[in-house]
């Protein structure tokens, strides 16, 4: 559809989604700006989130009551939601917002992998194509970007875990209400997280602790960049085709490495093979969402 064929309210449809996948920019800057330990700082997070969304399905009359089996299947997955979260944060914190993002593209490999074991089906060509050059990718920068070797090793892992609980989701979430299965999934995270602070008390100590800055970061990360986007995303997927989503979603990166750089500078500059081989992934992951949606057509 041309942009000139756009009516009203398809206009503002693009405009919120655009504006929710700028905010999920910001999410990685964040993790950075906040001082505390990365489990405290998702705990509070998960915490937050799983509050405000249950306070808007009471608001909007959701029924939150599930089987038992529901439960423990939903809380499970949030076990995978605070396992991505931990190692993603501690990317940042031990490296570079830049390479944290750009390590999560690797999730399109193991997408494709975990979807094929759970579908028992073979890879398709075309996917296993598009995460090998990913992946080349992510070894390039590696090789060329030293210093950063044990960031981009638990980049990667994170990579792994949003991949596993996206495949998940991807098979349950048409079981739930958006907001339901969201709040028990957090939920799940936040059992996980009290478990581990409760095995590493010194950093739950640390949490006591945190400035005034930190706790303003984190309401703004729970609220602006967490609860408040997936409201939105929930609204505009039913009225926006699944190609332009997954343009505009593969514009994050973008958004990240861009604001990192403005806001940390230096520490965000990387050397030249990174940003090749970050315009390789993002290359690539365009050129995953045009042949999805040829294979649509």
């Amino acid at each position: 559809m041309a942009i000139t064929t756009l009516s009203k309210e398809d206009k503002k449809n693009f405009f919120i989604l655009h504006v929710v996948v700028f905010i999920w920019g910001w999410t990685g800057i964040l993790g950075k700006l906040i001082a505390m330990p990365v489990l405290p700082m998702i705990w509070v997070r998960m915490i937050a989130t799983v509050a405000m969304l249950w306070l808007f399905g009471v608001i909007v009359k959701k029924n939150f009551l599930l089987q038992q089996k529901e439960i423990v299947q939903l809380f499970s997955t949030g076990f995978l939601i605070a396992l991505h979260w931990i190692f993603f944060y501690q990317t940042i914190k031990i490296s570079t917002v830049s390479i944290a993002v750009i390590c999560l593209s690797t999730s399109t490999f193991f997408n494709s992998i975990l979807t094929s074991i759970i579908d028992k089906t073979k890879p398709k060509f075309y996917e296993l194509g598009i995460s090998l050059i990913v992946m080349l990718a992510i070894a390039y920068i590696f090789n060329y970007q030293p210093g950063y070797e044990l960031g981009m090793i638990f980049g990667v892992i994170s990579a792994f875990f949003s991949a596993s609980f996206t495949t998940v989701n991807g098979r349950i979430s048409k079981n739930f209400d958006a907001i339901v299965f969201s709040v028990y999934e957090l939920l799940g995270g936040v059992i996980l997280l009290s478990i581990l602070l409760f095995f590493f008390p010194a950093n739950f100590a640390q949490l006591v602790g945190a400035s005034a800055s930190d706790w303003w970061y984190l309401f703004i990360l729970s609220s602006l960049c967490t609860a408040i986007p997936f409201v939105a995303s929930a609204y505009v997927l039913k009225h926006i085709p699944s190609f332009s989503v997954l343009l505009a979603i593969n514009l994050e990166p973008v958004y990240t490495i861009i604001l990192a750089y403005l806001i940390f500078g230096e520490q965000e500059k990387m050397n030249l093979p990174f940003y090749i081989g970050t315009l390789v992934i993002l290359l690539t992951l365009f050129g995953n969402a045009w042949v999805k949606n040829r294979n649509r057509k």
